[in-house]
């Protein structure tokens, strides 16, 4: 797949705006404030239906405007085939979204066709942040990956929050006979479901962990022989020790039945929640086997980042291959990083879009490379 043509009526600082692209390399350089993100934001738009920036529509509109227009073309690769996503919102009307002139509800119709991963400097809270980083992150890869598994995440939702519902209620009673059998239930609902997503989560995560090093060995081997991450899924008050951390299967429910009743079973009681389950669920990043998140460098960290996004949209792209958006991320890498970042994603099938300030190294690394097609643009 590549983008060959995007335009904006009314969206953040564009009134009427237009860019057609050639190439899978492409270059947005201007100056803050000129709509470089915005650009961007708007590709990453048309796959979720939703901003990497805002979680408010109406922030999307032009100043004194009532709506706004979003317009991708793109050309599948398998079939040379021409299509086109339109989306439109007004304040009055509410969103309408077109996949080919045909309307579509939800993100789900797109991404068979249209998929996108963006990175951003917020982004460095899946290396340095709280465990929702890093489960958003197996989340969205997961349905991208496979869009049906919305599905079982809905249903594990629903689960957990009559689970939680129980145990609310029953609190302060005794757990023996009947609440006791609808607690063994409703926690072997909740266990079965959060295995199946624990293992879809795994292998997943075995896979990027591969890919990574990969890169790593192939790409960034001069800045250290030595260089590798290890990906560890952490099942939240689901493991036997520290050991079954890593990517085994869990024990059976009658095993976990036991030592719930031990441990787990009264401090649910008290604070009236699951305390298990793959809404608690964690993975750690280590960088030459030590933690990213407390002993990489700034800079170990974006590369880190960096790989893990272009890992993520080898894995969910398909048969087609995707778009990758980088938001002024690589651009302030150390001349080695930066050669090296180049050559990895020149190598690659995906569309690249990358802003950059103007007159910026990377430019300069990118005009002495001419094995590199590249479409560049000057924002203004």
């Amino acid at each position: 797949m590549i983008v060959r043509n995007i335009k904006l009526k009314n969206f953040r600082c564009f009134s009427d705006f237009q860019l057609n692209f050639d190439n899978k390399f492409v270059v947005l350089e201007g100056n803050n404030g000129t709509g470089k993100t915005s650009i961007l934001e708007a590709l990453y738009y048309a796959c979720y239906l939703r901003s990497f920036r805002t979680r408010t529509k109406n922030e999307l509109i032009s100043f004194s405007q009532n709506h706004f227009f979003i317009q991708v073309d793109f050309d599948e690769e398998i079939d040379p085939i021409s299509n086109q996503i339109q989306i439109g919102y007004s304040r009055s009307d509410g969103k309408s979204v077109k996949l080919n002139k045909k309307s579509i509800s939800s993100f789900k119709d797109i991404i068979s066709r249209y998929k996108v991963i963006a990175l951003v400097e917020d982004d460095l809270q899946l290396i340095v942040g709280a465990p929702e980083f890093r489960r958003a992150y197996l989340n969205q890869s997961l349905f991208l990956l496979e869009p049906d598994l919305i599905d079982p995440f809905k249903e594990y939702k629903r689960n957990l929050d009559q689970r939680n519902k129980f145990l609310f209620i029953n609190s302060n009673n005794k757990i023996s006979g009947s609440v006791y059998d609808e607690l063994y239930s409703w926690t072997k609902l909740l266990w079965e479901k959060t295995v199946f997503l624990q293992n879809k989560r795994i292998e997943l995560l075995n896979k990027i962990q591969k890919s990574v090093n990969i890169f790593l060995q192939s790409y960034f081997k001069t800045l250290d022989q030595d260089i590798s991450i290890e990906l560890t899924y952490a099942r939240k008050n689901m493991n036997k020790n520290k050991s079954e951390e890593t990517f085994n299967v869990v024990d059976s429910f009658d095993l976990f039945w036991k030592k719930y009743e031990l441990k787990l079973m009264a401090n649910e009681m008290r604070w009236q929640r699951s305390l298990f389950g793959i809404h608690l669920d964690d993975f750690y990043i280590n960088f030459k086997n030590k933690r990213a998140r407390f002993f990489a460098s700034r800079g170990q960290q974006k590369l880190i980042l960096f790989l893990l996004k272009i890992a993520q949209l080898l894995q969910i792209q398909g048969s087609e291959t995707g778009i990758l958006l980088l938001d002024d991320f690589i651009t302030d890498f150390d001349i080695k990083r930066l050669v090296s970042s180049i050559s990895l994603l020149k190598d690659q099938q995906f569309q690249s879009f990358i802003t950059s300030p103007i007159e910026s190294l990377f430019h300069s690394r990118l005009l002495k490379d001419k094995k590199l097609d590249f479409d560049f643009f000057s924002i203004k």
